[in-house]
């Protein structure tokens, strides 16, 4: 009886122990990142960052219902800031959210945004203008090294951010941004959130953390 009591306890106290592990992990990956401070460049450059406009999130061809429900205005307007940004000289950088393909992640997401999966691909109408795509698995995009390692090769200094989640994705990574010295400003009109928040509430959590923002009719050139 005595050794029944012990095993169980000693059950609990492990399922406790995991929750506890899972539950800290989870929070690390919604917490922005910090880097080396970038330096001062003799020809600086604007970066346009594309944030998980994916086809598990906003997509409508992989037979799986969007998290984003009639997103046609959303990528259309997207697809016209990336036009600009290309005529202004911006690097474009496409985002994407991958899960590592694990039995835990399917269940907790669902199945979306699965490493190699068909819905963790860009969303098929998204205008693709770069080769430049980097995924994560952390809310903060600067979480990849590599996306790092390219903007400090491209003398970016300037970051302009569009796409999803308002709240998270695109908020963690440009409070990444922020912590590396980079010049910040959201597209706060092609930004979409699972949240209640509204646009107005979403610039104003942008502000307090030192995030400018920027209606996208001035960074389209038609």
């Amino acid at each position: 009886m005595k050794l029944g009591r012990y095993l169980l306890g000693s059950l609990l106290l492990g399922a406790v122990g995991a929750a506890g592990t899972l539950a800290v992990k989870a929070a690390r990956t919604l917490m922005p990142t910090k880097g080396k401070k970038i330096g001062t460049y003799l020809k600086p450059r604007s970066a346009l960052l594309v944030v998980d406009i994916q086809e598990d999130f906003t997509g409508e061809r992989n037979g799986k219902k969007p998290l984003f429900p009639e997103t046609a205005s959303f990528i259309n307007l997207a697809n016209r800031v990336i036009e600009g940004a290309v005529k202004q000289d911006m690097l474009v950088v496409y985002i994407g959210h991958e899960w590592p393909d694990t039995l835990l992640n399917r269940l907790l997401g669902r199945g979306r945004a699965v490493a190699g999966s068909d819905g963790a691909r860009l969303d098929g109408r998204l205008k693709v203008v770069s080769p430049h795509y980097f995924a994560k698995c952390r809310a903060d995009a600067f979480a990849n090294r590599e996306l790092e390692e390219l903007l400090i090769a491209n003398q970016v200094d300037e970051i302009f951010l569009l796409g999803l989640d308002g709240a998270y994705c695109v908020y963690r990574t440009a409070q990444g941004a922020v912590n590396r010295d980079y010049k910040v400003q959201v597209v706060d009109d092609v930004v979409l959130t699972m949240t209640k928040k509204s646009r107005q509430e979403l610039v104003d959590q942008y502000r307090k953390a030192g995030i400018s923002t920027v209606e996208s009719k001035w960074l389209i050139r038609d």
